[in-house]
């Protein structure tokens, strides 16, 4: 999931904590502490640039790296950065430890991403 607002960033279903995770495009995550500046809850709608998006849930971001306000999923906010074929990190998460050299090995394209 990536941000908007102060830089892109993450979260993960482990960030969660209320709510429920995104599953269609019209829908957003927002951090606890922007909710409670802004009294958003979920369910609850945000506008941004002129498009309403409903609050599915709440994330508390991890304190190291970037963090954001608002979550979006990746094709909208290609979308309202005009940036559609954008992508600047990709995480990859392996079932098992011991393919971890195999899967870097691979090479870099447009991944096959499994839900």
């Amino acid at each position: 999931m990536v941000g908007y607002k102060n830089l892109i960033a993450l979260v993960t279903k482990a960030n969660l904590s209320k709510g429920a995770w995104i599953t269609s495009d019209s829908q957003v995550l927002v951090s606890t502490s922007y909710a409670g500046k802004q009294s958003l809850d979920v369910g609850k709608t945000l506008l941004v640039n002129g498009k309403t998006f409903t609050v599915a849930g709440l994330v508390d971001p991890t304190l190291t790296g970037n963090s954001a306000d608002v979550y979006f999923s990746l094709p909208v906010l290609q979308g309202l950065a005009s940036k559609t074929t954008r992508v600047n990190e990709v995480l990859v998460k392996v079932k098992d430890a011991g393919d971890v050299d195999a899967v870097a090995a691979r090479p870099v394209g447009r991944p096959n991403i499994e839900q």
